[in-house]
C-alpha cells in the first residue's frame, strides 16, 4: 500500500519525539527546541483545521478566553495552538521556565535546580 509522504513523515516525527520524551534540555536547547516546535505546531493546527477535527463551541471558548475583546472571527486550532505555545516561550523569556506557577523548580541537566533558591 503506497503511502503519501505526509504521514511518513508525520509518522516519523512523532516516533522521534516519542523516543526523545525525556530529553533533559538546557535554557539554550529548551528555546531553540520552543522555537523550532512552532512550525511544526502551525502544519499540524492546519491540518486540524481542515479536517474539523476540535469542537467549534471548544474553540470559540478558548477565543473569547484568550482574547475576549479581539476581533478574530471564528476559533481554530491555530489560533489556539500558536498562542500558548508563543505564551509558553514567552514564559521561559521572563522566567527561565515554561511552567505557569511561580514557584516551579526544574532540575537541569548539571544537577542545578532554578530559579535558583538564593
Amino acid at each position: 500500500m503506497f503511502e503519501h509522504p505526509q504521514i511518513i513523515v508525520f509518522r516519523q516525527a512523532a516516533d522521534l519525539l516519542r523516543d526523545e520524551r525525556y530529553w533533559a534540555r538546557n535554557a539554550d536547547e529548551e528555546l531553540e527546541f520552543l522555537r523550532t516546535f512552532m512550525p511544526l505546531l502551525r502544519e499540524v493546527a492546519y491540518h486540524l483545521d481542515a479536517m474539523q477535527a476540535l469542537d467549534p463551541a471548544g474553540l470559540a471558548a478558548y477565543e473569547h478566553a484568550a482574547a475576549p475583546n479581539a476581533c478574530i472571527g471564528h476559533g481554530c486550532a491555530e489560533l489556539l495552538l500558536m498562542t500558548a505555545l508563543d505564551s509558553a516561550i514567552d514564559r521561559f523569556l521572563a522566567t527561565g521556565t515554561t511552567a505557569r506557577n511561580t514557584g516551579v523548580r526544574r532540575i537541569v541537566p548539571d544537577g542545578r535546580i532554578t530559579p535558583s533558591e538564593i
